[in-house]
């Protein structure tokens, strides 16, 4: 039996191999400790995916989220190092489409509970699925005398920018409340 060139490029071809920034490719974890996990993606060595690309949210312990031989999507987010191992991330895929979905609640003006992370003199910050929101003054539906009494609080609120490409998602409580009552 004789293996040409052509029955090798069409070997390589069955094997596409894009560990390029920014290509997805499949994986399956192999094992993991507290610093992240190594992924098999089938190239010379395995893939590395540090904890804090494992999730949009915070992740402690990989085991809640992976299980060891199940396939995942990942993105290359660094090419091969010296010894061929890339580094990947399943937060950036999930980053992709949280802000692919919250654009599509924007265009429905859709309505979203959110919890007060923090504040500054210009307004509060909230957390929206993971992702950090601003509430300006100006769109809180009651005046404050501290928006430190806000922290932890729950508002429902509506989206006045989604912009993924500036990483700006700037939320109202006063137009969510007014389409509630219009609603």
């Amino acid at each position: 039996m004789t293996f040409s060139a052509d029955d090798f490029a069409k070997a390589l071809e069955a094997h596409d191999f894009d560990f390029r920034v920014g290509s997805t490719v499949k994986g399956t974890v192999v094992d993991y400790d507290s610093d992240g996990a190594t992924i098999d993606i089938g190239g010379k060595s395995a893939a590395f995916m540090p904890i804090r690309e494992a999730a949009v949210k915070p992740v402690s312990d990989l085991a809640e989220i992976f299980e060891p031989g199940v396939e995942y999507t990942f993105q290359v987010i660094r090419d091969q190092d010296a010894d061929g191992q890339v580094l990947l991330s399943i937060r950036r895929l999930q980053l992709k489409q949280l802000w692919e979905k919250l654009a599509q609640m924007a265009d429905e003006g859709a309505v979203v509970d959110t919890k007060v992370t923090g504040f500054n003199k210009g307004g509060v910050t909230v957390d929206v699925e993971g992702l950090r929101g601003f509430v300006p003054r100006s769109h809180l539906s009651r005046s404050y005398e501290s928006l430190e009494d806000l922290a932890g609080q729950h508002l429902t609120v509506s989206f006045l920018d989604v912009n993924q490409a500036n990483n700006k998602l700037v939320m109202s409580e006063r137009i969510a409340a007014r389409n509630e009552v219009m609603g």
